[in-house]
């Protein structure tokens, strides 16, 4: 994978420059972890208000246990960062927390969302506003140099299938109640 990982790296930072830096830097602080985190804490409190249980209980194990299995990951692998000139970061790099992070958290919003729009072009829309959100958050992390390309794809796989697992043993496996199935 090292092969991989410096070749793309490699590419990406050749084609750097000061405006792409500077947008890269927003998408990346934009949906980073603690922002997510945030975020997700006022749906779960919506989700409380309005006894959608089984809602905040998707929202809970796929951000909270995604973000906690993949910060163990990131020990277990104990994998070097990129050297990277453009974004100081530290810690381990496999897999990235900004791609699980931002991954689970658009797949959920897909999820909770979409059925809710009935014209299906905007539908459509949303949904790949969403999937481009999860690749551009997870591409900022390459492009700033802070994560191998083999981090941030494993981060987005993990992403969704840890929140369709956790959707899975919630809605048909569990669940508290099937007052909220209409998500």
């Amino acid at each position: 994978m090292y092969g991989i990982d410096i070749w793309v790296n490699s590419l990406v930072s050749a084609t750097t420059s000061d405006q792409g830096t500077f947008f890269m830097k927003i998408a990346t602080s934009a949906l980073c972890p603690e922002t997510i985190l945030l975020i997700s804490l006022v749906g779960i409190l919506y989700f409380l208000y309005k006894k959608l249980w089984n809602n905040a209980l998707i929202t809970i194990f796929a951000l909270g246990g995604g973000i906690g299995f993949s910060m163990f990951m990131k020990e277990v692998f104990s994998r070097a960062r990129p050297e990277s000139i453009l974004l100081a970061e530290t810690g381990n790099s496999f897999p990235s927390n900004h791609a699980v992070a931002a991954t689970i958290f658009l797949t959920l919003l897909i999820y909770f969302f979409a059925n809710k729009i009935k014209a299906g072009v905007w539908r459509n829309i949303f949904v790949t506003i969403c999937v481009l959100l999860a690749i551009l958050i997870s591409f900022s992390r390459v492009y700033l140099g802070v994560h191998w390309v083999t981090d941030v794809v494993a981060g987005m796989i993990f992403g969704v299938v840890w929140t369709g697992v956790v959707i899975y043993l919630v809605r048909v496996k569990g669940g508290i109640s099937r007052e909220d199935s209409n998500y």
